[in-house]
């Protein structure tokens, strides 16, 4: 048996060898009416397939790719065709105090409708129709709607007279949700030690669970459920329909191992750090990477930010810690019809970083602790800054934001993307792991085009947060389309 397994290894390594010298095409494809599916080209050595683990208990063969257990063996349906914002927010129970996120919905069967928002804005018809509700027995014109012909969003009782503004979801009476596949893929862990295969097919699971995998192959692609859609706030403020909104946390063979990728796409540590132990823990918190934009001709500067955060309880923190922040901080932007990156930004201490909380109560450092060491910038921040009472914000937890300096007004240009990138770390290794991070950026209207003093962000994105530790760490964060994604950010 020994002998037959080294001869097996032999074997695999000279059939790995041999399409390396030949070069062997290979490609991936996909329907193009499934969002979120490229086609992709390219050429590599015929590797043996990965040994897939039979739940029926036959002994697997062992290959260079290891043990990979086969999700369909467990249950797993894999019927997650479809992916759209519900006609209702995310975290809500009471009317008053909305989120003001939409969450996304996967289904096998997807009917959409039109729902209706009351409009709060200062003004009406600036950016979107914002209609007028008027009785049943008149006349519409071309901004008014019928009391009778209107269908409320969540929380909404329409009355003649309002102002509403109208937006696309999905109708959850009509439509048929997918199957939750998580617990299939639970047992399919165990048996490939975190290693899986997917057949062709679109399989959703808890992020809880998406976190235990090592490694996948396979044709299927893998939905998160708790992933968050476009944002209300834009919406009843009349500033657009429903944002459009890419990235709903989906992830294959291809893209499992691109840190790029993940960070827009993949579960974040979040979830370990709140101690979530199931998927309605979620609701209480914006826990998962996003990208919402509208592009019109009010933007104006591309932002980048950090978001830095305590990962353990007060009692648990030390007296102070010193972070490192990469003078590369920036954002770029590129020109319609050119997968061309310009940066619009420049990092450094000269206004470009100050410690704030949500709320946008500044708290600033002492000059002392912000030291420019050139390549980088370090920022010792002590206990108390990071927990302390805040009047009116429901949180003692502070926020460290690392803001861009020197922004280049892009206004009037044909904008198409825009990207923001950092390199983050810890000074003393014996810190690891005791903050969490993420890297965002935004494009702002200028002051003189603000309706309104809130909300004046019309494109926003972040990613997912990750332990800081004393190894820097490549942050990034996009707005690209997924079918763009590899034009954009090319392997290698």
């Amino acid at each position: 048996m020994r002998h037959s397994k080294i001869v097996s290894v032999v074997l695999a390594v000279i059939l790995f060898l041999l399409p390396a010298c030949q070069g062997v095409a290979s490609s991936l494809g996909a329907s193009g009416s499934e969002p979120g599916r490229a086609e992709l080209s390219f050429s590599l050595p015929e590797l043996p397939a990965p040994s897939i683990v039979s739940a029926s208990g036959m002994e697997p063969q062992e290959t260079l790719g290891g043990q990979y257990a086969n999700v369909r063996d467990f249950g797993a349906q894999g019927d997650a065709r479809y992916h759209y914002p519900l006609g209702k927010r995310g975290g809500e129970t009471d009317p008053s105090q909305y989120t003001g996120w939409f969450w996304t919905g996967h289904f096998v069967r997807l009917v959409v409708a039109d729902y209706y928002e009351k409009y709060k804005g200062e003004d009406s018809g600036e950016y979107v129709d914002v209609y007028q509700v008027i009785p049943d027995s008149a006349a519409p014109s071309e901004k008014q709607v019928r009391l009778s012909e209107i269908n409320p969003g969540q929380n909404y009782q329409p009355e003649e007279g309002d102002l509403v503004v109208r937006y696309t979801a999905a109708d959850e009476k009509k439509s048929v949700y997918a199957t939750d596949d998580s617990a299939a893929f639970e047992e399919a862990l165990k048996q490939g030690n975190g290693c899986l295969y997917l057949p062709e097919g679109d399989y959703m699971i808890s992020q809880l669970t998406a976190a235990k995998i090592q490694d996948i192959s396979g044709p299927g692609r893998i939905w998160l459920k708790e992933w968050w859609g476009g944002v209300l706030w834009y919406l009843i403020y009349g500033w657009s329909e429903l944002l459009e909104y890419q990235g709903y946390g989906w992830i294959d063979a291809e893209h499992f191992h691109n840190e790029t990728w993940r960070s827009m796409h993949w579960v974040t540590v979040k979830p370990e750090v709140n101690g979530y132990r199931s998927s309605a823990d979620f609701t209480e918190d914006k826990d998962s990477p996003c990208i919402e934009y509208l592009f019109d001709e009010t933007r104006d500067n591309v932002n980048v930010w950090l978001t830095i955060a305590p990962a353990v309880p007060e009692e648990q923190f030390p007296e102070e810690i010193t972070i490192c922040v990469g003078s590369d901080l920036a954002a770029y932007y590129s020109l319609k019809g050119k997968a061309e990156w310009r940066r619009a930004t420049s990092g450094g201490v000269g206004g470009a970083l100050y410690h704030s909380s949500w709320s946008g109560s500044g708290r600033g450092l002492p000059e002392e602790n912000w030291v420019d060491k050139g390549e980088w910038t370090e920022i010792t921040v002590p206990k108390e800054s990071f927990f302390s009472p805040v009047e009116g914000v429901e949180t003692n937890i502070w926020y460290l934001h690392c803001w861009s300096a020197e922004n280049s007004s892009l206004l009037g240009q044909p904008v198409e993307f825009t990207k923001s990138c950092a390199r983050v770390w810890v000074k003393d290794p014996s810190m690891d792991h005791f903050l969490i991070c993420a890297v965002g950026g935004d494009m702002r209207s200028p002051y003189w085009k603000r309706p309104t003093n809130e909300y004046y962000i019309h494109e926003a994105y972040r990613g997912g947060d990750r332990y800081l530790t004393s190894q820097p760490q490549s942050f990034c964060a996009y707005n690209v389309k997924d079918e763009c994604f590899d034009q954009y950010f090319p392997a290698g």
